[in-house]
């Protein structure tokens, strides 16, 4: 078993929520562990970094932006690059690798906060908010998320400079029309103001959750102009967001998230599980869109969290009979491979989401000591490492055969073409709001992607 199972559970489990929620002490099996075996950097005539905690290949230009090779074509995409090497400080959090740490300096001083937010050919917040059908959606959040964390660990006033920049900005600009955008942008504002000080980012951030449309049920919507949310894409995004707000801020909105969570909880579920989709104005699951998807770990998480912040058995109830419903009986999302299918009818395995079913099956492994969730959640992890290890940029194989997935959609675009760096602040701080977390426990959540 992975180290990184036991490092993330206990810092997760043990670090901090048992003294914060005193009021609850549930029994914790323990989960053996292996050290993950990481690959070293490589060199070539074009600087070439695999990095440790993704597996992917990458060159580099003059100033350090990444050029992304597309595994299907077998050729690098010179026409996008971005600030992708800023993230190998969160490389460096995990391995102690300095080599690491110095690329990311090197990338962070070469470049402008708005090289640092701005792939190539990217002008606008349209441009990093994105949307599904775009090839890199959200990563310029990502980016400034990755260069708060460099700020903060290296005390630079130079890098909190480009930090400040890039939140001024982003301060006048005109709200997201989309969830998972909004999400994005409220973490970055409120890691901001941890980082910074500012209230003004703390300010702007809360005044885009209030500003975001609610149905009459009191669900939020997936974007502007619907009046449907989804588990994964919808409220997961925006529970899991909550949270973090009120951690980075400080701005006790305990019971507007436990009211949140309480509607979700039976607006979204069908009797064994959480459905796709939810109308936010009846309060009631979408006909026709019952099923579950493969980002049900989001809307699992949240509930977890709100079952370890408010006590209510129901989150917890809920949140493990659709990760069981889901993956193991009767496991309508769950591969021979132990690969997580976009939907039941829909085989292609997206590797981004399959990583969200390995937090919420950890954790509740520890809390309720089912040793079938703590089998599948290895099962699933060991899948996911090696697909990901084979194919590296490629971000969807297909869930039964392992090759990568021939799905098309957008225009004949192959479906994940490339590994969109979409894993977003969830992944960056998945545990954060915890009262006793620092930036450097990062590498508790990245250590099970090694």
């Amino acid at each position: 078993m992975n180290k990184a199972y036991a490092v993330l559970a206990i810092c997760v489990i043990l670090t901090s929520i048992f003294s914060y929620f005193y009021f609850f002490t549930p029994t914790l099996p323990e989960i053996p562990y292996e050290p993950p075996v990481l690959p070293p950097p490589t060199s070539s005539k074009f600087p070439l970094l695999e990095f440790a905690i993704w597996g992917d290949t990458a060159r580099l230009d003059s100033k350090g932006r990444t050029i992304r090779y597309n595994e299907y074509e077998s050729q690098f995409d010179y026409s996008y690059a971005y600030a992708d090497l800023i993230h190998c400080i969160q490389s460096y959090l995990l391995t102690g690798n300095s080599t690491h740490l110095e690329l990311a300096e090197k990338t962070a001083t070469t470049l402008n906060a708005f090289e640092i937010l701005f792939a190539t050919g990217e002008t606008s917040v349209q441009d990093i908010d994105g949307d599904w059908g775009k090839w890199f959606a959200f990563s310029g959040y990502r980016r400034a998320l990755s260069l708060l964390i460099l700020a903060e660990q290296t005390r630079s006033s130079a890098y909190r400079q480009k930090c400040v920049e890039i939140l001024d900005w982003l301060c006048q600009q005109q709200p997201p029309k989309d969830i998972m955008a909004l999400s994005q942008r409220v973490i970055l504002l409120s890691y901001g103001y941890h980082v910074i000080g500012d209230s003004k980012y703390k300010d702007k951030a809360w005044s885009l959750i209030q500003g975001w449309k609610l149905g009459a049920s009191g669900l939020p919507a997936m974007s502007t102009g619907v009046s449907y949310t989804k588990e994964d894409a919808g409220f997961g995004v925006w529970g899991i967001m909550l949270f973090l707000y009120k951690r980075f801020t400080g701005h006790d909105i305990s019971s507007f998230i436990y009211e949140q969570h309480k509607i979700a909880a039976k607006a979204l579920w069908t009797g064994d599980h959480f459905a796709y989709r939810a109308d936010i104005n009846t309060g009631q699951p979408l006909s026709g869109y019952t099923y579950p998807v493969h980002g049900f770990g989001t809307i699992d998480l949240t509930m977890i969290w709100a079952y370890l912040e408010f006590g209510d058995r129901e989150f917890l109830d809920k949140a493990k009979q659709d990760w069981i419903y889901c993956l193991i009986d009767p496991g309508v999302l769950c591969s021979s491979l132990n690969l997580i299918y976009h939907a039941p009818a829909y085989h292609d395995a997206t590797f981004y989401w399959n990583r969200y079913a390995i937090l919420p099956g950890l954790l509740l492994y520890k809390l309720t000591g089912d040793t079938r969730i703590k089998t599948k959640t290895e099962a699933i992890f060991d899948a996911f490492n090696y697909y990901k290890r084979k194919y590296g940029l490629v971000l969807g194989v297909d869930g039964d055969t392992g090759a990568i997935s021939t799905r098309t959609l957008h225009g004949g675009r192959h479906w994940y073409y490339y590994d969109a760096p979409i894993d977003l602040t969830i992944s960056l701080f998945g545990q954060m709001y915890e009262p006793n977390m620092h930036p450097n426990d990062l590498k508790y959540w990245f250590a099970i992607v090694p």
